[in-house]
């Protein structure tokens, strides 16, 4: 899961006490381009599967609340497909504007998509190859 999340320059990696599930925490830490690492903690709200999740960022996990928002991931059947939709909830006009000068919440959500996107179409391609 760490090669799916975060921007296409960035690597994650989870830290050893993950939970991830309903009510649980799931703490990682993604490694930007300049070798710095950003800690990153966030909680399951609800999570139906296979086809909803719904969580909250809660900053760095260290006690540091920057970041106020949800996340709200759909998965929906279409055809012989599924469509994804990627919502980041914010509290306000302000905290979003400040996510994204801080953080380029507005970027960083299109590229977590894209990102999640190419390492679904690798399990993809890894399933056909074990049916062969």
């Amino acid at each position: 899961m760490p090669r799916a999340l975060g921007l296409t320059t960035y690597s994650s990696v989870l830290l050893p006490d993950e939970a991830a599930g309903g009510g649980g925490t799931w703490e990682f830490v993604m490694h930007g381009p300049d070798g710095h690492g950003y800690k990153n903690k966030v909680q399951f709200l609800e999570i139906q599967k296979p086809h909803y999740i719904r969580y909250k960022h809660c900053g760095d996990g260290e006690g540091d609340p920057d970041v106020d928002f949800e996340a709200r991931i759909t998965l929906e059947a279409v055809g012989a497909g599924t469509n994804m939709t990627f919502e980041q909830v914010f509290p306000s006009r302000e905290e979003l504007e400040k996510a994204d000068k801080k953080y380029m919440a507005v970027e960083g959500g299109k590229q977590h998509v894209a990102k999640f996107g190419r390492y679904l179409e690798t399990l993809k391609q890894r399933i056909l190859y074990d049916r062969t």
